[in-house]
């Protein structure tokens, strides 16, 4: 898919996101204040911790742009870019990623937008409260970060690298088992070639005594 049509690139994508999934709410939740964007400064912040071009946090899928625009050099943001640039589904499947205080902060902001609560929104009327009541359920940050973390896809990848990581975990405690019991093994031969030994020498000088 090419990244200009992928969502998961685009410059407020849960917020779009909930557009698609469930537009009465965000038609609420716009007609009651602006939207979120992604960094409270806009779209992308001002400039990145480490000093590389923050234009090219807007290459990167969302979930790795927070990681991007903190990383502590410039060694740590060109890894970062390098390696998700263009690999979507290893950055929102990668837990340096999805548990990050950016994209749990910038899905707090547009669940708490959404439920009309967002420090920017005006007071509620009744009405309107009670129409946010029974529609917020559907986009809390929960459903929000499944939503956007999570597929079937995905959930069936992660399913299959943990059978393989699990298999290859069982045959190392297998082959480390075996080796332990070589070990052992071994151990015990020398043991009773050690006790074998020190019973024919107490003969051989039992013998030497005339006993």
């Amino acid at each position: 898919m090419s990244t200009s049509t992928d969502p998961r690139y685009g410059r407020n994508p849960v917020v779009d996101g909930l557009k698609v999934t469930n537009p009465t709410l965000f038609k609420l939740a716009s007609a009651d204040g602006p939207a979120p964007t992604m960094f409270e400064t806009g779209d992308l912040p001002p400039f990145t911790a480490s000093g590389v071009d923050v234009k090219l946090a807007a290459q990167l899928p969302w979930q790795a742009r927070f990681a991007f625009v903190a990383a502590p050099s410039q060694a740590e943001a060109y890894r970062i870019f390098e390696t998700y640039a263009m690999d979507p589904d290893g950055a929102s499947l990668s837990p340096e990623f999805t548990a990050s205080d950016g994209a749990r902060d910038y899905v707090s902001r547009v669940s708490q937008w959404a439920a009309g609560t967002g420090p920017k929104q005006v007071a509620l009327t009744p009405g309107v409260k009670a129409s946010f009541a029974s529609l917020v359920t559907e986009a809390d940050e929960d459903a929000l970060m499944d939503a956007l973390f999570d597929s079937p896809q995905e959930r069936q990848r992660l399913a299959d690298e943990k059978r393989v990581a699990d298999g290859i975990a069982k045959r190392k405690l297998d082959a480390q088992a075996a080796k332990d019991a070589k070990a052992a093994a071994a151990a015990a031969v020398e043991r009773n070639a050690r006790i074998a030994d020190r019973h024919y020498e107490a003969a051989a000088a039992r013998r030497r005594r005339g006993w």
